[in-house]
């Protein structure tokens, strides 16, 4: 799944889109690992970040620099 779209489908059967459908997938525990950078769709990966940090099903396993230090990929996995 990118943060492009995503077919994560709630047990109520709504339809989600967008952001609603990524914090529903997020607060279901859908994903064992998530991974962003805040580079190609930076609002939704805030919006991901502040979900995951709210969540103690999640925790921050990893801060990956890359290129030369300008920016890093953030890991999360499910405990």
């Amino acid at each position: 799944t990118s943060t492009y779209l995503i077919n994560y489908r709630p047990r109520s059967g709504a339809t989600l889109t967008g952001t609603a459908d990524y914090k529903a997938a997020i607060r279901a525990g859908y994903f064992r690992v998530i991974c962003y950078d805040r580079q190609v769709t930076p609002a939704l990966d805030t919006t991901i970040q502040r979900v995951l940090q709210a969540d103690p099903d999640y925790r921050l396993a990893a801060t990956i620099p890359y290129g030369n230090g300008s920016g890093s990929y953030y890991v999360w996995v499910k405990r």
